[in-house]
């Protein structure tokens, strides 16, 4: 039986506890001191622990960097199809799909803009182990839109380039929602924007 430094028995819970407190504090300091003047001792500081318990669980801080990002994704495949599967209506799943997106970012502000100001700080396989990620995400969407037209819920249109431009909406909450009143809520954003975007792409009926 492993036992931690506390006394606790160390499980697979204990150990995906240890691994979100150390990522949480290292998406705090990288987002103040920016990727590249961090340094490990600043996040253990932030995590309150020890430099050497953190090298237990990630190689070097491109790993924590890597890891943060992952696991938004990750967070995004899950979220999404949690949502849509709620409805039958391919308008109410795409609807859906966005707003589930859109909960996640604004529950992890700071994760999102990481991912933003710091990607390119990945080497080429782990960029490209994101890049991927985030294409499948963009499918789940672009299918959606595909299916709203195909049911005649949406005019014919590039539902490639029409989700990447809801994509890029969406991920303006963390940059650009001090703009708007403090009482503005995630949910307000997403339905005016998406009333603007699909206003001459949607038909009254749907």
């Amino acid at each position: 039986m492993n036992i931690d430094g506390r006394g606790r028995k160390i499980t697979a819970e204990l150990i995906a506890a240890r691994r979100q407190q150390i990522c949480d504090a290292a998406i705090s300091v990288f987002g103040q001191k920016g990727f590249y003047n961090s340094t490990m001792d600043n996040v253990a500081e932030s995590a309150n622990i020890s430099v050497g318990l953190i090298y237990k669980y990630f190689k070097d801080k491109e790993d924590l960097l890597y890891q943060s990002i992952l696991d938004l994704l990750q967070e995004y495949s899950v979220k999404i199809p949690e949502a849509t599967d709620q409805f039958t209506n391919p308008s109410e799943k795409f609807h859906a799909a966005i707003h589930a997106y859109a909960k996640v970012i604004d529950s992890r502000k700071r994760a999102a803009l990481l991912g933003y100001r710091s990607v390119h700080a990945l080497g080429r396989e782990r960029m490209k182990v994101i890049i991927h990620k985030e294409m499948e995400i963009n499918k789940i969407i672009s299918n959606l839109v595909d299916q709203c037209i195909e049911d005649g819920s949406f005019k014919i249109i590039d539902s490639e380039m029409f989700t990447y431009q809801v994509i890029i909406f969406v991920n303006s909450w963390p940059l650009e929602a001090w703009r708007f009143p403090k009482s503005l809520t995630i949910e307000q954003f997403v339905n005016r924007g998406l009333n603007l975007m699909l206003s001459n792409i949607e038909f009254e009926n749907c």
